[in-house]
């Protein structure tokens, strides 16, 4: 759900075909194969040469459709996406899904490694919530993101060692059949290169 928060979008007309599309870089095409056998879809990967994108399109699927909006997703946007209404329990799942599709995490020093995860302000707010009640987690301020003239998109942003605690516990849980692999990989070369004790 995190995931399609970030990169998927609902549609439908009048009501109608309710369907969702998700699409993202061609080089994380692995993580549509592994959503379209969670849910044990036959469509197809479209992909297009010349944004590097890959993308998957499901027509017709109301019981998602209703289930994603009834949970907090909006039709359309990312950026009108409020507050979503999960089990504290998943909310790892759902936060590291949007890390995945509108997060960033790196860094060459501890001092100046970054989390970050750009959004709209109170969907961000209430992940603040999460990680600072699950993670201890400093309460930072949220910033407009550098293009929010346009899109209304906020910054939620932690730096230092404190991440580890975050990113801890986004993939505690995880398995290799949710998270993306691109940025998982990263967390381990993280963790590897700055707490080796």
């Amino acid at each position: 759900m995190g995931f399609i928060a970030a990169d998927g979008c609902l549609w439908s007309k009048n009501g109608k075909a309710k369907s969702l599309s998700i699409a993202l870089r061609e080089k994380d095409a692995r993580h549509l194969i592994k959503f379209k056998k969670a849910i044990r879809s036959n469509s197809k990967i479209g992909y297009i040469e010349s944004n590097k994108s890959a993308h998957v399109s499901l027509n017709s699927v109301p019981r998602i459709f209703d289930s994603l909006t009834r949970l907090g997703i909006e039709q359309n946007k990312s950026l009108r996406i409020k507050k979503v209404k999960i089990p504290l329990r998943l909310m790892s799942h759902f936060i590291r899904g949007v890390c995945d599709g509108d997060g960033y995490f790196g860094g060459e020093r501890v001092t100046h490694i970054q989390f970050q995860i750009t959004g709209y302000r109170p969907l961000l707010e209430q992940i603040q919530g999460i990680l600072i009640k699950k993670c201890k987690a400093k309460k930072v301020k949220i910033y407009p993101a550098s293009y929010s003239v346009e899109t209304k998109a906020s910054k939620l942003q932690y730096t230092g060692s404190q991440i580890f605690k975050i990113l801890d516990f986004l993939y505690k849980s995880s398995t290799d059949k949710t998270r993306l692999d691109r940025k998982y990989k990263k967390y381990l070369q993280l963790k590897n290169k700055f707490q080796k004790n």
